[in-house]
């Protein structure tokens, strides 16, 4: 057979090497072709191709430090060794990412998860590479499907979240995990109720900063109501409110909290239409008075007056002493 021949009389030919790998693989005579292999090697001849192939296999030990693989590869054991032992580059991370959707390199999965894990906007994201995985479930250990559902909670999708939780998270966990969603969402009543308790005994007129501190220690600004962020927007502390929202959603970008605080800064800069997008990503506290009161405003201040009435109007129905509400209403 060639490939015995080969192994006991050296030749200095490439390309008989790339015709014996490709049947030697398909066989699964990695043996076989280590051996052919080691006598480039020892002649200085193996081609990167093959010693990036051995050491990613963990078949030889990585002797290639001084390596410098400038600009974009093209050629796909090339990106994975750069992917373990050095950097890859956006076109790299892209041509992973595009052979893996259209089904050229299916098995490089893993490789693409860990790269777009936390990439949940843009063209590239993580959502199509999470669906392919859950079609794999069965084939994923303990340990993988625990990082899968560590990636998949930061989908804003809870319910589906949940149900993938039972399967692997103990009760303790699951039920540490909902205590935090409902945090970062702003239905943590005993939270809220802790909050008011430090607060009770605190003067009136300086509530309002108490509270500032309190939540600014516990970095969840986001939790402040739209008016108390329109009072505080109005104070010296604005510019330091306005980064930590900003920084907050930067971070958790489904959180209904940090959705209706941005949707509030929108609001006092007077961009209306900004603040209707954003303030339609808060969950529940769309339903919320104060917020109910501002897309009021807004709607007027955009000119949709009939929109504007009618949430006056309902809002007056539920607080009927109100003078305000009554004006609003153009009931008075």
């Amino acid at each position: 057979k060639v490939h015995t021949f080969f192994d006991k009389n050296f030749i200095d030919d490439i390309e008989i090497l790339d015709i014996l790998a490709f049947y030697l693989i398909s066989e699964k005579r990695i043996a076989d072709l280590v051996s052919i292999s080691n006598k480039f090697l020892y002649k200085n001849l193996l081609p990167l191709k093959y010693q990036f192939f051995f050491i990613l296999s963990n078949i030889y030990e990585n002797s290639l430090n001084n390596i410098i693989l400038s600009g974009d590869e093209t050629l796909i054991i090339n990106i994975l060794y750069k992917y373990k032992y050095l950097s890859l580059g956006k076109k790299e991370q892209d041509y992973l990412y595009d052979s893996v959707i259209s089904g050229k390199y299916p098995n490089l999965i893993g490789v693409v998860f860990q790269l777009y894990k936390n990439t949940f906007k843009g063209i590239r994201n993580i959502f199509p590479i999470l669906n392919l995985i859950q079609n794999r479930w069965k084939l994923l250990n303990k340990e993988e499907k625990r990082e899968y559902i560590s990636v998949y909670q930061n989908t804003n999708q809870y319910l589906k979240t949940f149900f993938l939780m039972r399967k692997t998270f103990s009760n303790l966990e699951i039920k540490t995990w909902i205590k935090k969603i409902s945090l970062l969402n702003g239905k943590d009543t005993s939270y809220h109720k802790s909050i008011e308790e430090k607060l009770a005994s605190v003067d009136e007129k300086m509530k309002l900063h108490s509270k500032f501190t309190l939540l600014k220690e516990a970095k969840f600004l986001v939790n402040l109501t739209p008016f108390e962020l329109i009072l505080l927007f109005n104070s010296s502390v604005s510019m330091e409110l306005r980064e930590e929202i900003g920084e907050f959603y930067e971070k958790y970008p489904h959180s209904y909290s940090a959705n209706r605080s941005l949707a509030v800064i929108f609001f006092q800069d007077g961009d209306y239409q900004k603040f209707l997008l954003q303030i339609s990503k808060a969950g529940n506290f769309l339903f919320h008075v104060e917020v109910l009161y501002l897309k009021a405003i807004a709607y007027r201040e955009i000119g949709m007056d009939e929109e504007s009435k009618k949430i006056f109007t309902a809002l007056k129905t539920k607080y009927p002493n109100s003078e305000i509400l009554l004006k609003e209403a153009g009931l008075n």
